[in-house]
């Protein structure tokens, strides 16, 4: 797994679905259920469950590449693995020969 992937994923509980919603995180903290199933559904799957955007899912706008407001979790997601690929491309499989003595790391980033 890309060292970039796992930033990425890193950010997901600090970053919200959509503009102007609270971070999972927040809704984690704050005990609302609803609002932290309601991010996660629309920040993996761009699709809004409880209706707050109205109609069904816009498939459209979660296959849109620049289209941050659906989807925003597997976008950043996606992102982070295509940078990590071409990273390794230009700079080679090991980028540093630290990651390859740390053992547990060594293998998740490489």
């Amino acid at each position: 797994m890309p060292f970039e992937v796992l930033i990425g994923a890193a950010t997901i509980p600090f970053t919200p679905a959509q503009s102007g919603c609270m971070t999972p995180l927040e809704a984690l903290q704050a005990g609302n259920m609803t609002e932290l199933v309601s991010q996660m559904k629309s920040g993996f799957l761009g699709v809004d469950i409880f209706g707050s955007s109205g109609g069904g899912p816009d498939v459209m706008r979660m296959l849109n590449p620049f289209d941050m407001e659906r989807g925003r979790y597997t976008k950043t997601l996606i992102y982070a693995g295509l940078i990590g690929m071409v990273r390794r491309k230009i700079t080679g499989r090991y980028t540093t020969p630290l990651f390859k003595k740390i053992p547990l790391i060594g293998r998740i980033v490489n």
